[in-house]
C-alpha cells in the first residue's frame, strides 16, 4: 500500500484534478488509517469543489476531524458549513449534539456556545422549539453572570409557552 500511495501522489502532484487518483489516495488513506493525511487531501479536493460536491466533502473533512484526530473545534466548523448547505442533513445535526454532550464541564463551554450558534438557527426554521429549549439549557448551564441566567430563563418560558401553548409548564 505504501507504495501505491506514492504512486498515486506523483500522479496528483502531475495533475492535481485527476480524481480517479485522489479517490483512489482517499481509499488508501482510509485503509492505512493515515487520518491527518485524509483530512489535508479532503480539505484540498473540497477546496476545488464544485457546489455539489461542498457538502459531502465538508461533512467526510468533519467526521475525520471528529472521529479520528479529535479536533472537534475544526470538526464544528465543518459541520457548520455543511448546516449552511443543507440544514436537513440529520448526520450533521446528531454529529453536532454529540459533540455537545462529549464537551462537559468549563473546559468544553465555548465549544458548547458555538454548536448552539450553529444549530439554533436550524431548530428556529424548523419551528423545533423543544430542541431550541434544550439549546438553551445548554446556554443556561454555561452563562456566566446573574443577568445572562435571567436572559435565558425568560427565553425558555416564552419558547417553552410559544411552543407548547401552555403558560403552566413554562
Amino acid at each position: 500500500p505504501e507504495h501505491a500511495v506514492e504512486a498515486y501522489r506523483r500522479v496528483v502532484s502531475e495533475d492535481p484534478a485527476r480524481a480517479t487518483a485522489l479517490d483512489a489516495l482517499d481509499r488508501l488513506y482510509r485503509h492505512l488509517g493515515r487520518w491527518d493525511e485524509l483530512a489535508n487531501l479532503l480539505q484540498v479536493r473540497l477546496d476545488d469543489a464544485d457546489d455539489a460536491a461542498r457538502m459531502p466533502l465538508s461533512f467526510q473533512l468533519a467526521t475525520v476531524l471528529e472521529a479520528h484526530l479529535g479536533r472537534d473545534a475544526e470538526a464544528l466548523e465543518r459541520y457548520a458549513d455543511v448546516l449552511a448547505l443543507a440544514p436537513d442533513h440529520d448526520p450533521t445535526l446528531t454529529a453536532l449534539a454529540r459533540l455537545i454532550e462529549r464537551q462537559a464541564g468549563p473546559a468544553g463551554a465555548e465549544l458548547r456556545r458555538r454548536a448552539c450558534d450553529v444549530l439554533e438557527p436550524v431548530f428556529v426554521a424548523r419551528d423545533a422549539w423543544a430542541h431550541e429549549v434544550a439549546l438553551l439549557r445548554i446556554r443556561l448551564d454555561d452563562a456566566e453572570s446573574p443577568a445572562d441566567r435571567v436572559a435565558l430563563r425568560r427565553r425558555i418560558a416564552v419558547r417553552v409557552e410559544a411552543g407548547s401553548g401552555d403558560a403552566a409548564t413554562a
